[in-house]
C-alpha cells in the first residue's frame, strides 16, 4: 500500500528554538472539511535538537501539524498550527515558523 512522508522543521521567528524538551507536536488527519477525524493512531512526530521531524507511513490525505509548549501558561493552545496535504509515495517537505514569546 502506498504512503506518504512528512519532513519538516521548526523555527523560531527572531529567535532561538526552545529545548525541545518543552515542545510537542501533535499531528491529525483531517477529513473532507478539514476537521480532525475523531478516530487516530498516528504516533506524534520527534522532534531532534535542530527541531527537525519526520513522519513516515502516512495514508494520502491532508493533516493538521500543531506546535504546542509544554511549559507554556496556556499547555492546550498551540503556538502554530499548519495543514499539509500529503500525496503517496511522496515526501512532503513543511516549515513551521513560531512567533517569538514575550
Amino acid at each position: 500500500k502506498l504512503t506518504g512522508r512528512i519532513r519538516g522543521q521548526l523555527k523560531v521567528e527572531d529567535g532561538e528554538l526552545p529545548p525541545v524538551s518543552q515542545l510537542a507536536l501533535l499531528l491529525l488527519p483531517l477529513d473532507e472539511n478539514l476537521q480532525p477525524k475523531r478516530q487516530f493512531s498516528i504516533p506524534p512526530p520527534q522532534l531532534d535538537a535542530r527541531g527537525r521531524f519526520l513522519s513516515e507511513g502516512l495514508p494520502a490525505g491532508t493533516y493538521r501539524i500543531s506546535v504546542y509548549g509544554t511549559g507554556s501558561p496556556n499547555p492546550a493552545a498551540p503556538w502554530t498550527t499548519q495543514d499539509v496535504v500529503v500525496t503517496d509515495d511522496n515526501v512532503t517537505e513543511v516549515t513551521l515558523t513560531l512567533k517569538r514569546r514575550p
